[in-house]
């Protein structure tokens, strides 16, 4: 049997890898991925071998960037470390330090016992200078389940597992899974040695019905119940003016482009996390954060013109009152309104 993990030694040796992994796939795959997934059926099998040769006549013909795309495909159908150590020989051949260095440690991660792994990792260490360089290093934020969404520093980056480049330092994540409790945790990443951060998620408890409000009783009496007082109406010639139609009209429709955009963004979060690679899922959250921007300020444009048309309401329908005695002789009044003060007088 050819050996998966010597397949990167001279570029022929490609040749060999459809002829490894239909063999390993005949076999029922003994390299497994960290956490045990189910086996994958014929026709799964089949997909990932055409995606695999795919990949190999690619990089053969040093079109690197759709020998990445094929290896990932054949991957996501049958994970196997051998695909990630060639997905990493790819992007280095397209000299992309972050792409192979994440992906010759995901190789390491899923084959500890790799024969290479020395090799492999005099590989890692330069890739490492050369982000260090940059002033930059890499992290890996994994999750025992996988497929977590992730919330660095504060904003969401990707899903679990998540490999991305920082600055070093402390920083601090959260992990949300439906289901499970959300897990926060710190880490420090030195600025010479790549880092993995590995989460349990906890299960969260079932949802307890809430509790019915308490009885609450009645008590009656024999007297006569009081009318409550008349509220004058509105005045006899009152009318809706143009300015609160004009804010009442803006107000509803900034809100509603607010929602557009809002369940736009839930849309670009959701492609995200569909991403198939690490760069398409970059551009996503980048589309998903200009959506949630632009929709917080129409909200708050729509809010303050929903406040603005309500006051402007208020003062439309306010009914105007007789003049007393008391207001016909002479006298100033003062008084505050929208503006400024204001002084009435009479004379």
């Amino acid at each position: 049997m050819v050996d998966w993990l010597s397949m990167h030694r001279p570029l022929a040796r490609f040749l060999g890898i459809v002829l490894s992994l239909q063999l390993l796939l005949g076999a029922g795959f003994g390299v497994r991925s960290a956490w045990a997934q189910p086996a994958p059926s014929a026709d799964v099998q089949d997909e990932a071998r055409a995606r695999l040769r795919e990949g190999v006549k690619a990089y053969e013909a040093k079109r690197y960037k759709d020998a990445v795309d094929a290896f990932l495909a054949a991957n996501r159908l049958v994970p196997n470390p051998g695909l990630s150590f060639n997905t990493a020989k790819a992007y280095e051949k397209l000299g992309d330090a972050a792409g192979a260095l994440s992906f010759f440690r995901d190789y390491l991660r899923r084959a500890p016992e790799a024969s290479d792994r020395a090799e492999v990792e005099r590989k890692i260490k330069k890739l490492e200078q050369r982000l260090q360089t940059k002033k930059l290093m890499q992290v890996s934020i994994l999750s025992n389940p996988e497929g977590g969404t992730v919330v660095l520093n504060g904003q969401p980056v990707g899903v679990t597992p998540w490999t991305g480049e920082i600055a070093p330092g402390e920083h601090s994540f959260k992990i949300k899974l439906e289901g499970y409790r959300d897990h926060e945790q710190t880490f420090q990443l030195t600025r010479d040695r790549a880092l993995d951060v590995k989460a349990e998620l906890e299960v969260a408890p079932p949802e307890s019905a809430p509790a019915p409000p308490p009885e609450q009783r009645v008590e009656t009496s024999s007297a006569p119940a009081q009318e409550p007082p008349e509220r004058p109406g509105p005045r006899a010639d009152g009318r809706v003016s143009v300015p609160t139609w004009v804010a009442l009209g803006v107000s509803g429709a900034a809100l509603g482009t607010a929602l557009g955009f809002e369940l736009a963004r839930r849309s670009a979060e959701s492609d995200a996390e569909d991403a198939s690679t690490q760069l398409e899922a970059k551009d996503r959250f980048e589309t998903m954060e200009s959506r949630r921007d632009m929709a917080r300020i129409l909200a708050g444009v729509g809010g303050a013109a929903l406040i603005t048309g309500a006051v402007l309401l208020y003062f439309d329908l306010t009914p105007k009152r007789e003049p007393t005695a008391a207001s016909t002789g002479p006298g100033v009044q003062v008084g505050c309104a929208l503006g400024g003060l204001v002084a009435r007088g009479r004379f």
